[in-house]
């Protein structure tokens, strides 16, 4: 019996060793990689300079901020696999929108790739999560809206359209799961994962 544990721990172990660490790299455009590389940066910059003039009312502004600063724990793919409530927190010069929690998942394909699905709701995100630290993991993937077909990422699947590419980065905080998209100097969209 502990034999047999042990065998599947192992195979667990290594059937999530298929991305190494940077392996996103190779899969995503070059100013891609520059926006992944600097994301939360960007959005600590657009909190703190663009937005806070303007949005000092919003409760919700300080949330984040304070979410945000709370360090990043390491989590490994285990401990990402399953269903998740997600809520998507959209900031932009116009204000910030949150939205209700919506049914998200996280599952290991075929071939051994995290694939994270926001599965209701009208706007969804599909893609696939790369480790890039013992606390960072990489979102690439594409952006669908109703019942359109899921998108992937361009530089991953040949029939997806670079429009529809979404990026982003996915981190675990004290109580919850934050994947920052798209972050530039003037919006972002972030998630928030809840079991």
């Amino acid at each position: 019996m502990e034999i047999k544990n042990i065998v599947c721990a192992c195979a667990l172990l290594i059937s999530f060793t298929v991305h190494a660490d940077n392996e996103w790299r190779s899969y995503a455009q070059e100013n891609d990689s520059v926006k992944i590389d600097n994301i939360f940066a960007n959005i600590d910059f657009a909190n703190t300079q663009k937005f806070s003039e303007f949005m000092q009312e919003y409760d919700e502004l300080a949330r984040i901020k304070t979410l945000l600063s709370q360090p990043n724990l390491p989590i490994n793919a285990e401990g990402l696999l399953g269903d998740w409530r997600c809520r998507s927190i959209q900031v932009d010069n116009s204000g910030i929108y949150s939205y209700r929690y919506f049914n998200c998942k996280i599952s290991q394909t075929e071939q051994n790739q995290l694939l994270f699905e926001k599965l209701s709701g009208s706007q969804k995100k599909t893609g696939y999560l790369f480790q890039d630290s013992s606390t960072d993991w990489v979102f690439l993937g594409g952006a669908s809206v109703n019942d359109e077909p899921q998108l992937h990422y361009s530089g991953i699947s040949s029939e997806s359209n670079r429009e529809y590419d979404v990026i982003g980065k996915l981190v675990q905080k004290k109580d919850k799961l934050v994947i920052a998209f798209d972050a530039d100097n003037s919006s972002y969209e972030l998630y928030e994962l809840i079991r």
